[in-house]
């Protein structure tokens, strides 16, 4: 980020004020430059314009950043949520915040009754980051055009197929075509559905289960339709911008974590404007960058991942998204690993009789909200589509105070996260 370059340099010219984007509140990329900002005693007043656009001919998420030298115990600070009115800058009424909340890893600017609320979320035991085996981002298949497929006809061992390369239908070999999801295609407690067929040009190793890059030779031979069509694209694929030759043109430019799709796993966008993550019931659906997988660890104990699931999809991980995270043009949130890894989860011991009925009825209410929405999608009735509607929410009601119990809120904070 090149702005951060400009900010080392305004502060030893002595400008006081310049416009920028406020990403580096709260992103990796911008630690060194609130630490240095912080450090040097800098920071005196910001005004965060959130996710308005200020500039109409640019995407951009800006704030103004006024800086001096002098010894200073709390910063001047004004948000504008998305649609306030922004224009009138002479009249601006601050919130002040002590100075020490910038030595935190990220700049957060949250009231006493939410850092409360948060605090309660730092204080539980078992922390995401600690409790996951991989977080990782889909890979990259560098033309999408290519490698992706709607499903026009099943045969016994071949797909016809259709990709947006051409308006050419194709007959693939099945062994190599995989179900893919997008962003969008990932829905709260509900079954996944193939949104594209996959084509994935790798296989499992014999000797340890890795996956590799299936030699040009064994694809001529063993899947011949699968090589007709690869190479009939041969010299657009060979045009991405990746190291390759004649004899691995095919494979994907970024290749990222193929060992672990195959696996039960649960499924987040890494960008939401309201909650909804999925669970790979079948370890079967493969994904591009969009969407970020989370495998647990041996961590977790016998806990189910049921358990955690409930609350990834609860009101109080979303309030914790919503107040810790990047804000991005209508009010999404980035749920990349950065941002969600420090959350942490409440640990059970399933010994105690309290904690395995809470674990169990959490996990049971799962079972019956998946049911549910199985129902929901074959229905055709108004009045029962209603009814199973609402059933529905009662039941993430019911989770949802669940999960508030665990974090021991209470009536008034339950009330800031409902939003009443």
């Amino acid at each position: 980020m090149i702005y951060i370059l400009f900010s080392f340099i305004k502060l030893f010219l002595c400008k006081l004020g310049y416009i920028l984007p406020h990403k580096f509140f709260q992103s990796e990329s911008g630690e060194k430059i609130r630490k240095y900002l912080y450090n040097n005693n800098a920071i005196d007043t910001i005004v965060n314009f959130t996710t308005n656009q200020v500039f109409s001919n640019a995407t951009t998420y800006t704030c103004l950043l006024f800086l001096s030298k002098k010894e200073k115990n709390n910063i001047l600070y004004k948000q504008f949520s998305l649609n306030d009115d922004y224009t009138n800058l002479s009249n601006i009424e601050y919130d002040k915040f002590d100075y020490s909340i910038f030595n935190n890893n990220s700049w957060n600017f949250n009231n006493l009754d939410v850092q409360c609320i948060l605090n309660k979320i730092y204080n539980q035991e078992l922390l995401f980051s600690e409790i996951t085996y991989k977080i990782f981002k889909g890979s990259s298949t560098g033309n999408d055009n290519i490698y992706l497929f709607d499903i026009l006809e099943e045969n016994q061992n071949t797909y016809i197929v259709k990709s947006n390369i051409s308006e050419e239908k194709e007959e693939l070999e099945k062994d190599l075509l995989v179900p893919f999801l997008y962003g969008e295609s990932i829905r709260r407690y509900q079954d996944l559905k193939a949104a594209k067929y996959l084509l994935l040009p790798y296989v499992k190793n014999k000797d340890d289960d890795n996956m590799s890059l299936i030699d040009i030779k064994e694809l001529k031979i063993k899947y011949p339709l699968t090589y007709r069509y690869l190479n009939k694209y041969k010299s657009v694929l060979l045009t991405r911008k990746i190291k390759m030759n004649d004899n691995d043109y095919y494979k994907y430019s970024a290749l990222r974590s193929i060992n672990y799709y195959e696996r039960k796993k649960i499924m987040i966008p890494d960008m939401l404007v309201s909650l909804r993550i999925s669970y790979d019931f079948e370890g079967c659906f493969y994904h591009g960058p969009s969407i970020h997988s989370i495998i647990f660890n041996e961590k977790i104990n016998n806990i189910n991942e049921m358990y955690f699931y409930t609350i990834l999809n609860s009101k109080i991980f979303w309030f914790f998204v919503s107040n810790t995270s990047t804000a991005l043009r209508g009010n999404a949130y980035r749920l990349t690993p950065e941002f969600i890894s420090p959350f942490k989860f409440p640990n059970l011991d399933l010994n105690n009789k309290q904690d395995k009925e809470m674990h169990d009825k959490m996990v049971a209410l799962v079972d019956s909200i998946i049911a549910l929405n199985k129902k929901l999608a074959s229905e055709k009735n108004p009045n029962a589509i209603t009814m199973l509607n609402r059933q529905i929410n009662a039941v993430v009601k019911q989770i949802d105070s669940l999960v508030y119990k665990l974090y021991n809120l209470s009536d008034d904070e339950v009330r800031i996260i409902e939003g009443e």
